[in-house]
């Protein structure tokens, strides 16, 4: 039956998914002090992120169309989304583009699941996830002085889920143009700018601006968009692409994916 095979897939690739966080986590304890390090490194970033906006608060009463408090959720928003893209897919991003770099993609090529899935999807980063009790706890603490119901909850929690889907489909698109042999170094420093855009207030830059990092390089979809829902400030619109872009990006991917692969293969034989 075609349920009872969807369904085989679905534990086969949660199984994988367990099986590569177990394998993080030996990694991770084997070399404690890299562990331990990128902890401290992680916690002290998003603190001074914190603090900096605190401080900032000190002396001005909004931030741009933000008020202090929804400052701070919007901040938590953007750590959480990257957090969450660090932990699940950073490590397999920078495997998928290094394998292409030195030739070793055409042995993924050879592996029966899909490269996106076997290089990138089951790749789990264990060193930022110590971090994520933190993020989600401030997360939390924010969360509960708004009057949520369990809808507005679920679409948040979504909205941070598809933040992440987004940026990863954004760098592997970047990263497969590198089977037309472009170099992509500079190109990843560029975009990585921009994204970190996505922790400033999207309301202190002029529309077109916030329309090309909303809708062209999708910054605010980490850290805007999300925190509109909570504020009940997003559009039907907005809400639409949070979810779709997404799909828009894989597509996009897999198109490129495909052009790519053709040049790749005739250049291999």
């Amino acid at each position: 039956m075609p349920v009872l095979k969807n369904m085989r897939v679905v534990v086969h690739r949660m199984n994988l998914v367990i099986q590569s966080l177990i394998f993080s986590m030996k990694k991770g304890t084997k070399y404690k002090i890299n562990t331990f390090s990128w902890f401290v490194a992680d916690i002290a970033l998003y603190s001074s992120v914190f603090l900096l906006y605190l401080l900032l608060g000190l002396g001005l009463d909004n931030f741009g169309d933000y008020s202090k408090a929804e400052m701070l959720l919007y901040i938590s928003t953007y750590s959480l989304v990257n957090n969450l893209y660090a932990v699940l897919f950073s490590e397999g991003v920078s495997a998928y583009s290094e394998n292409i770099m030195n030739g070793y993609f055409v042995y993924d090529l050879l592996l029966p699941k899909r490269v996106l899935f076997s290089t990138v999807m089951k790749t789990i980063n264990f060193p930022p996830l110590l971090s994520t009790p933190f993020l989600i706890g401030i997360n939390v603490c924010l969360l509960l002085s708004y009057s949520l119901s369990t809808s507005v909850v679920a679409l948040y929690i979504l909205s941070l889920i598809a933040g992440a889907f987004s940026i990863l489909f954004l760098f592997v698109i970047l990263y497969t143009f590198q089977l037309f042999k472009v170099r992509t170094a500079v190109l990843s420093g560029l975009v990585l700018d921009m994204l970190e855009l996505s922790e400033k207030p999207d309301s202190v830059f002029p529309k077109k601006v916030r329309d090309f990092f909303t809708f062209i390089i999708p910054a605010f979809l980490m850290s805007a968009l999300p925190s509109r829902i909570v504020l009940d400030r997003i559009s039907v619109f907005e809400l639409l692409w949070v979810f779709s872009a997404p799909f828009f990006l894989y597509g996009l991917f897999r198109l490129v994916f495909w052009w790519g692969i053709r040049k790749y293969e005739s250049e291999v034989e």
